[in-house]
């Protein structure tokens, strides 16, 4: 089954380069690239008991339903209508390979806000 995707958002992929500068030394130089991604939708939370994700056991603040590979942990997302700027929190949830046979080609991509 595939599933439409009516909506795009906006994906910024954060790149961490090592350079050599005009002295020699090593530096990191942070990069980041934004694309357009077309996703089925989002939830806003909004349950009596948090959700929590990652590592950091952070809030999450939208659940957002991509195709499966699209966002990765520390990928930051631009939502439409929102002012907000979020952030990927831990590894996209994939259901792909469940029990039951059924392939959504979805994955729940946790969303907290960058405060």
């Amino acid at each position: 089954m595939v599933f439409p995707l009516p909506f795009e958002v906006t994906r910024i992929r954060r790149i961490h380069t090592k350079r050599v500068d005009s002295l020699g030394n090593d530096v990191v130089v942070d990069d980041s690239d934004e694309r357009l991604v077309r996703v089925a939708g989002w939830a806003v939370r909004s349950a009596d008991e948090p959700k929590l994700a990652g590592h950091d056991r952070r809030t999450v603040d939208v659940e957002l339903f991509a195709p499966v590979g699209e966002f990765v942990h520390s990928d930051a997302v631009e939502l439409p209508g929102r002012s907000q700027r979020f952030e990927v929190i831990g590894d996209p949830e994939n259901y792909e390979h469940n029990p039951f046979g059924f392939s959504p080609g979805l994955e729940v991509v946790n969303l907290g806000v960058i405060e």
